[in-house]
């Protein structure tokens, strides 16, 4: 690998910091007898800086030590070896990564070598002596370049001619052992075929003789058949197995044949069983018959090895065939390759020519395939040349924004954490300009998870650049550090002396205890937390006092609060960045924060996921369908209430069987063990409660009231506090009975009418009047509530992922339809009244409650 020549020059310095300009102005002067530019000569110092900073500082980190530079110059290049007597360590096998990949991991160091592999045109390492030797090459630009030794690949003929050759030993090996086994398979075959119409006919030819008792004959039967075969045992048996004629062993005759316990008697087909004497053998057998009455036997035995003889033959000859066939195969392709590579070689040739005379027109004047590809590439590199001059500014803008784009896809997390009785969404979407807007989740530790929202004040690279640093700062100080205010302070602290000047970072931070459901905020001058208490009804808003991040000045007395707040089943944590409030409409109106109360309030019992995509629709029909100016970056958490998380797994459970929104209810209930027809009756009675709300609301406003008389309305409510089993239908009947013919009858529809005003509608629910109102039930009302409850709830669980399809694809929908005349409408619904009742301000909370409407 390395080339023994005598060293141009060779010194040794300490390995102190403060010679590494002694080492610079060392390799500058051995570089100047060397056609090597300025810049190049830069980029050597900086390279060799960089290996000899990290031998003083890895290798002599505890003792003193010493740096070997040779510098050897030959006719094309410059070869540095670096040399030092600390531990063996071999830089060159660390792997490379992008920016990218060393933000995810979040490891330092290795960037350096990856740096000096940037530079050098050949970097290689070996351990000789006890000294790391560090060898670093740069080639003369003016001199062309030569295969490094050890390296230079195989022509592109001999690589086809490998390749093709090794996938033809690939299929003839297969086909060899295919056909090999077909073989093995037929010459068995037939060989038990053959020995089994043998027995077959022995045992025809024996019937008469064995019932005259002719053993004279059946020897000779049974010789014949034996002769040129090579068996075991060949037996003619009796019914009661005394051997009348064998072909192996004569003194036999007339003894008792006892089979081998291997052997099934009951079975005629072969049998293959082991001997010591003989080794495997077939056995084959033939009942003997004479006028429909068995009277005996033929027992015969073919050893396997005298069929594995004739297969091992029959392999042989294929072995043959095959190698035959793979020689003829690679000498084809030896002439094959060279006629499909003659016009690869032909257009080397023609660019080597290009590259050394510099004109194309001089070599393409054939009119083959050469020639047309030469002058393609004449007309591209023009193109490319001209394209490259019109478009250089825009080209850097555009691979800024790529830059941009690719740190912040990999600084954000990838998947949701997943916890049991919760449930986290997140909706992020960027604007025209790669913006600054950031969340993230780390876990604190097995019990506690930090969730954090961020707006850097900031676009582009600089502020992904910025986004790093908070994320790098975050992970590396939430850890075992349950005080938000605390980790804020640190990450300030840690990215302050670097952040650009004129940016700063607002973030919220909540850490949330998932065993107690207790959280804990700060917030560095961030939007205020939102939490939404479902059995309320009621927002709160948590705005707990700090500055934002990075701020070069100080107010003295200005620290950063933590609040703490307990979550209940059903609350909803809301944290978002100002993107989503400031969204405008077309009209230029904010979407505001009255807008989100509403719409959380009137969405807060969804899960999360949904309340998320609900609100990007929102937000998509608020502003036109324009693009938004801001980021806009919201992440939801939501503590489930006890039916929510079982539900919850039955619903992951049941949505994983329904990807892709191809939704199949049979399935479903098949699933949650409940009868399509069960569950129609369900879903039928929630779209009738439905409707009887609106016609409630309606009654209301209107000043109706059901039909029936008072004294019928009682009868009614008794009957049903007798009979709570009874549907409309029955309980119209039975009142029909009880009315006299004074009275008016009363229809159908105006009982089931009264039943839904009393929310009496459902068996259930009449079952749970009884309970309300008594404090029991009979056992078999008991028996039904409890058939009634447990299917209600299964077909709870399919009635919601059902409608939850039904919103993801009318929102796809909505996401698609251009039109946005909807929005007019929401707005005036999304415009109702809202009070923000102050609570506690030293404890940063307001209470956000809707005014109760009519």
């Amino acid at each position: 690998m390395f080339k023994k020549s005598p060293p141009e020059s060779l010194q040794t310095f300490p390995a102190q910091p403060q010679k590494l300009k002694e080492i610079q102005a060392f390799v500058s002067q051995a570089c100047l007898k060397t056609p090597l530019s300025a810049k190049d000569l830069k980029s050597i110092q900086l390279a060799v800086e960089e290996v000899c900073t990290n031998v003083i500082r890895h290798s002599y980190l505890f003792s003193p030590g010493k740096i070997s530079i040779t510098v050897q110059i030959s006719r094309d290049s410059i070869a540095l070896t670096i040399a030092d007597q600390g531990p063996q360590f071999d830089p060159t096998e660390m792997p490379d990564r992008t920016l990218v990949q060393y933000m995810k991991t979040e490891r330092r160091g290795g960037l350096g070598i990856q740096l000096v592999k940037k530079i050098m045109d050949q970097v290689e390492y070996r351990y000789e002596n006890g000294e790391n030797q560090l060898k670093l090459v740069k080639r003369f630009s003016n001199v062309p370049n030569e295969p490094v030794s050890g390296t230079k690949r195989m022509p592109l003929r001999t690589r086809l001619i490998w390749v093709s050759f090794l996938l033809l030993f690939i299929i003839a090996s297969a086909s060899y052992s295919y056909l090999a086994k077909r073989i093995e398979n037929s010459i068995t075959t037939r060989a038990l075929r053959s020995a089994a119409e043998m027995v077959q006919t022995l045992a025809r030819n024996s019937s008469e003789p064995l019932s005259a008792g002719d053993d004279l004959t059946l020897s000779n039967l049974v010789h014949s058949f034996s002769l040129g075969r090579e068996i075991a045992y060949l037996y003619i048996l009796d019914t009661s197995r005394t051997i009348w004629a064998t072909a192996k062993d004569p003194t036999r005759v007339l003894s008792r044949w006892d089979p081998p316990r291997e052997l099934d008697k009951t079975r005629i087909e072969p049998q293959r069983y082991y001997v010591s004497e003989i080794g495997e053998i077939y056995h084959l057998s033939a009942p003997i018959h004479l006028s429909q009455k068995r009277i005996g036997a033929v027992q015969i035995g073919i050893p396997v090895h005298s069929i594995a003889r004739e297969v091992r033959g029959a392999k042989k000859e294929l072995a043959l065939i095959s190698f035959l066939l793979l020689i003829g195969g690679w000498i084809g392709i030896y002439f094959l390759s060279g006629l499909a590579t003659k016009p690869m070689q032909e257009l080397k040739e023609k660019i080597h020519l290009v590259q050394e005379t510099g004109e194309v027109s001089q070599v393409t004047q054939e009119k083959n395939e050469v020639g047309q590809i030469l002058n393609a590439l004449a007309e591209a590199t023009v193109k490319i040349k001209q394209s490259q001059k019109a478009s250089s500014q825009k080209e850097q803008v555009k691979r800024e924004t790529e830059l941009a784009d690719e740190i912040r896809q990999a600084l954000l997390p990838k998947e949701i954490p997943q916890i049991k009785n919760a449930q986290i969404a997140s909706l992020y979407k960027v604007a025209r300009e790669i913006g600054g807007d950031y969340f993230d989740f780390v876990w604190v530790d097995e019990n506690y998870l930090g969730i954090a929202v961020a707006d850097i004040a900031g676009k582009g690279v600089s502020a992904s650049l910025v986004m790093s640093a908070i994320r790098t700062a975050l992970r590396l100080q939430a850890r075992q550090n349950q005080d938000p205010a605390a980790v804020l302070e640190k990450i300030d602290s840690f990215i302050a002396a670097e952040m650009p000047k004129g940016m700063f970072v607002t973030m919220f931070y909540a850490i949330l205890d998932l065993q107690t459901k207790e959280m804990k905020c700060a917030s560095a001058g961030h939007t205020p937390g939102l939490v939404y208490r479902l059995a309320e009804n009621k927002l709160i808003r948590l705005n707990p006092k700090g500055l934002p991040l990075g701020l070069t000045f100080s107010v003295s007395g200005q620290k950063r609060d933590s609040l703490t707040f307990q979550m209940a089943e059903g609350d909803l944590l809301v944290l978002y960045t100002d993107g989503v409030t400031e969204c405008l409409n077309p009209q230029g109106e904010q979407f505001g924060l009255n807008r989100l109360t509403e719409f959380l309030q009137t969405n807060g019992h969804l899960n999360s996921d949904l309340i998320a995509k609900s609100l990007d629709q929102k937000l998509l029909e608020f502003s036109g369908r324009a693009e938004p100016k801001d980021d806009i970056t919201l992440v939801i958490f939501k503590q489930l209430t006890e039916s929510e998380a079982a539900n919850s797994e039955q619903k992951k459970r049941l949505a994983r069987l329904f990807e892709n929104d191809q939704f199949d209810l049979k399935q479903a209930c098949q699933e949650l063990k409940i009868s399509l027809s069960s569950y129609r009756k369900y879903r039928a009675r929630k779209e009738r409660a439905q409707k009887a709300a609106l016609a409630d609301r309606a009654k209301s406003l209107n000043g109706d009231s059901t039909n029936l008389l008072p004294g019928i309305r009682e009868r009614l409510s008794k009957m049903i506090g007798q009979h709570p089993e009874y549907g409309p239908v029955r309980l119209t009947r039975e009142l029909a009975s009880i009315l006299s013919s004074k009275e008016p009858q009363v229809a159908r529809k105006l009982v089931y009418g009264e039943l839904l005003n009393l929310k009496l509608a459902t068996s259930k629910s009449r079952y749970e009047y009884i309970l309300r109102t008594k404090g029991d039930l009979k056992p078999k009302w008991a028996e039904a509530y409890e058939k009634l409850s447990s299917e209600d709830q299964r077909a709870s669980i399919i009635y919601e992922l059902e409608q939850e399809m039904i919103k993801r694809r009318s929102l796809a929908a909505n996401a698609i339809d251009s039109d946005t005349s909807s929005s007019a409408s929401n707005d005036q619904i999304l415009d109702g009244s809202t009070r923000i009742e102050s609570q506690s301000k030293s404890e940063g909370m307001v209470a956000l409650s809707k005014e109760a409407g009519p």
